[in-house]
């Protein structure tokens, strides 16, 4: 099935609601950072729904969005201004490249994309803090597994209301 094909086949309300969403999981994220700001771990939730709509509906999600939601998420969250937003980048970028391969594979192989996925964003983001000489989260691989959680959680959602907007 060609892209084009793939978002006809989508209400055009879905293109609204992704975003709101994602600038739901920015939030969410970020809540959910200071309330657990005694573990040794954060939650990253952009990743996950950027991926999962840039995969399934990628006109929901065009690369100027994840960007700026990156660029919230960097304010919120005292990074470098712009390190979320390149790691957004490339996680929406890979995505898309391996659209045609993962959008009708079994979902085992969809989490094994994005754990892949993210698992080399979150190494080149911590290699990043670590060369500007700022604070690392030396627990990223806890970081990234509950990151992985969080995706096979919230997917089942997202598929819920990519059904549910569907055009008949």
């Amino acid at each position: 099935m060609a892209m084009n094909q793939a978002n006809r086949d989508y209400k055009p309300f879905l293109n609204f609601m992704v975003p709101m969403v994602l600038f739901v999981l920015v939030i969410l994220g970020y809540v959910l950072g200071e309330l657990l700001d005694g573990f040794v771990f954060k939650l990253w939730l952009l990743p996950v729904g950027v991926f999962y709509w840039a995969l399934f509906v990628p006109t929901a999600t065009p690369m100027l969005l994840a960007l700026i939601l990156a660029l919230i998420e960097d304010g919120l969250s005292g990074t470098p201004f712009g390190l979320h937003g390149l790691a957004i980048l490339v996680l929406h970028y890979m995505a898309l490249a391996q659209r045609q391969s993962l959008i009708y594979s079994p979902f085992a192989m969809v989490i094994t994309g994005f754990s892949i996925n993210l698992a080399v964003v979150m190494s080149a983001m911590t290699g990043v803090m670590w060369l500007l000489d700022l604070p690392v989260n030396l627990w990223v691989i806890v970081s990234w597994a509950f990151t992985v959680f969080a995706f096979i959680l919230l997917s089942m959602w997202f598929n819920a209301l990519r059904h549910k907007f569907m055009k008949d």
